[in-house]
């Protein structure tokens, strides 16, 4: 879990042979992990490691969510997107710009909050490639129609549990 093949990722400075290197010393029990999470660098996103202090601010905030499964609930991994791709830079810029203009109406606060979104890896993936542009509709019927449901910040158990279980028994 702990080596990723970041060989992808513009904003990380590793070359293939350093990370050629690093995968061949991990023992068989951390090349499985590794292995699961190897797609999220492919879809540009990029391991928050543990000793990171963001890490440990978006752990514990997810833990606090959990209400009473806390105690019971383990975090595998922290990834956070790279906006390594054209498209993905340009959406990012146009929130920037979004929110300076947001916040230069409103006094100067634009507001912004942080929040859940709870979906398969692929639907994450998507997120990555096209935004929340690309709504489908909800496999199951939803209260609120058609759109993108996200959890507040103190809830994350409500976006853990519309996230389904992958073949390795992760939300």
């Amino acid at each position: 879990m702990d080596k990723l093949g970041f060989e992808e990722q513009v904003s990380i400075s590793l070359d293939d042979h350093d990370t050629l290197v690093a995968d061949s010393e991990t023992d068989s029990s951390d090349t499985s992990s590794s292995d699961q999470f190897r797609c999220f660098a492919r879809n540009g996103l990029i391991k928050v490691e543990e000793d990171r202090n963001e890490h440990d601010i978006i752990k514990k905030g997810f833990l606090v969510g959990m209400g009473q499964l806390e105690k019971e609930t383990d975090v595998v991994a922290v990834h956070r997107n790279s906006y390594a791709g054209l498209t993905g830079q340009a959406r990012f810029e146009t929130f920037r710009i979004f929110a300076q203009a947001v916040a230069q109406k409103c006094g100067g606060n634009a507001n912004i909050k942080y929040a859940w979104y709870g979906g398969s890896r692929e639907e994450i993936f998507e997120i990555i490639t096209h935004g929340f542009s690309r709504c489908r509709r909800p496999e199951k019927i939803e209260v609120y129609g058609h759109g993108v449901y996200l959890s507040p910040a103190k809830f994350s158990m409500d976006g853990a549990l519309s996230s389904g279980v992958d073949e390795n028994g992760l939300r």
